[in-house]
Order: structure tokens, then sequence, then C-alpha cells
């Protein structure tokens, strides 16, 4: 339990930190920011696939809040999973499922974003 505690106080500040430096890094270069929060921009492109286009709607905003939920939740939730799992044995293949089920979403989020443009 306390290794658990102490790994969640070392890792949840580091991917706070790394959110803000890819955000800061996808906002210079848009294209940059379906790669690193796909699951944000897919949630944002169901609200639009939905109808959802006008600005005042009440289901517009809870798509956008919903993607920015995701988007800002991501790399804590990876720090959590990585955190939690126990020894190598553990961490090896969660990290594996985390940058395939990542590589996934990204390519899809890409595709999507191109297929609007």
């Amino acid at each position: 339990m306390k290794r658990i505690i102490v790994s969640l106080l070392i890792a949840l500040p580091i991917s706070v930190v790394v959110t803000g430096v890819l955000l800061f890094v996808s906002a210079m270069y848009s294209t940059l920011f379906c790669v690193f929060f796909p699951y944000g921009e897919l949630v944002n492109d169901i609200g639009v696939r939905a109808g959802v286009n006008n600005q005042t709607s009440w289901s517009n905003t809870i798509w956008t809040y919903a993607g920015l939920t995701a988007l800002l939740l991501q790399f804590p939730f990876y720090a959590i999973v990585i955190a939690i799992a126990n020894g190598w044995r553990k961490v090896l293949p969660a990290s594996v499922l985390i940058l395939i089920v990542h590589s996934i979403a990204a390519v899809c989020s890409a595709l999507t974003m191109y297929r609007w443009w």
C-alpha cells in the first residue's frame, strides 16, 4: 500500500507537468494535438458527428467538457495505471497496452481531423 502511495505521489505531479508541456507544444503546432491528446479530439469529433454545430447548444457544451476532461485526465490516468502495476512483469505489459491503445486512438484522431479539413 505504501509503495502505491509513493508511486502515485511521484507519478501524478510528473504527469501534470507532462500534460502542461505537451499542451503548450501542441498549441504551437496544431497537427500534434491529435497525436498527443487523441481522446479529447475523438470526443469532440463525436459531438460534431452527432450534428451538434450550434455553439449555444447545451449538448455541444457537454461534448466540449467531456473532451476537455478526457484531454486533461489522459496522462494522469496513464500514470495511475503504471503506478498501480506491481513489478516489471505487470508494468511492462501495462505500458505496452497503453502505447498500443494511444497509438490506435492517435491514428483514428488524425484520420478524422484530416477528413474534416
